[in-house]
């Protein structure tokens, strides 16, 4: 039976274990050792294991599982197709866990005779191979993924981040039978002029006001309106607010206004500039701790992740000038 050393005294250790796994003798070499609370998820997520035992033969009956991790107190089995990360050795801020290398993992009888392939999970009892995880979406310069799992009936999102535009739309992908549907995956260029297309209109407050339909992510939406001479709109006081009103009246368009969430404080937000938003406009019961950028959506505000993408609101002085702004 494995045995486990009080994590106070012992940072590391290496030892062997054997068990008798549905009637199969499983040898594994276990690394246990503290890690960080925060890691990135692996290319499966599993809760069901409720020992470490059955996370190692998760492992080993996919080839494309270079190590695994089992984190005891929550009994949450985690699944790697890279190598193993250096973990710091800050005792302050880790959990128990066991890590196991893929090639440390003695042989288990039936995956030999599978002969899966990476990407496919041998299934010993009929020892047929099995897509049961999609691969990992492949890199791309100027992209994120948003949703880290990647089993059957998965879901994941892109976004582009600061200095990218989507050029390949793309909003949502779900794992079925080991392929992601509805391709091509989202694509990413980089942001050069940026034109927001549309001519500046004079509202009755004096400012010159421009509405891009392009969908961007926030920090992307602060670019664009730079670049064309202007700065994305800022509502600090109802007559801006009741100015803007009266120009998007009858639009339900979700579009980026300046201001963001301050230092995780879920009702400090501040302007681009630093400046302390004191008059708000929230749609209740926003705002909520989950998002950080400010959007107007009908006459109100709500926040969203920065990542996300929608239009915006440029906003200009008349010494500017209300020309159109030239095509990129």
């Amino acid at each position: 039976m494995e045995s486990y050393l009080t994590f106070e005294f012992v940072f590391f250790l290496t030892l062997s274990v054997i068990f008798i796994a549905k009637g199969t003798l499983l040898s594994y070499t276990v690394t246990q050792r503290k890690c960080p609370k925060k890691i990135e998820l692996g290319f499966a997520t599993m809760l069901e294991s409720k020992v470490a035992d059955d996370c190692v033969e998760k492992c080993a009956l996919r080839n494309h599982c270079t190590f695994l991790m089992y984190v005891h107190r929550v009994n949450i089995c985690k699944l790697y197709s890279v190598d193993i990360p250096s973990f710091p050795e800050d005792v302050t801020n880790t959990v128990p866990c066991i890590i196991v290398k893929r090639s440390d993992i003695g042989p288990l009888p039936g995956v030999d005779v599978c002969n899966c392939q990476d990407w496919e999970t041998c299934d010993p009892g009929s020892k047929a191979c099995r897509k049961t995880e999609c691969p990992p979406p492949p890199d791309m310069m100027g992209r994120s993924v948003l949703g880290n799992l990647n089993h059957n009936g998965a879901r994941i999102r892109f976004s582009c981040q600061a200095g990218y535009h989507v050029t390949n739309s793309g909003k949502s992908f779900t794992c079925v039978d080991g392929e992601w549907q509805t391709p091509p995956f989202t694509s990413c260029d980089i942001v050069t002029a940026c034109a927001v297309g549309n001519k500046w209109r004079t509202t009755e407050l004096g400012l010159l006001l421009v509405v891009a339909n392009t969908e961007v992510t926030y920090d992307n939406a602060l670019m664009c309106c730079h670049n064309n001479v202007g700065q994305l709109l800022r509502v600090d006081s109802l007559e801006v607010k009741a100015m803007l009103d009266k120009e998007m009246a009858g639009s339900n368009d979700e579009l980026w206004l300046d201001g963001r969430r301050f230092d995780n404080d879920v009702n400090g937000f501040v302007f681009s500039d630093g400046t302390p938003i004191t008059e708000t406009f929230w749609l209740p019961p926003e705002p909520n701790e989950y998002a950080s950028c400010i959007r107007r959506v009908g006459e109100y505000w709500r926040d969203r992740d920065c990542k996300y993408q929608f239009g915006f609101i440029c906003q200009r002085s008349k010494e500017n000038g209300g020309f159109n702004i030239p095509a990129a």
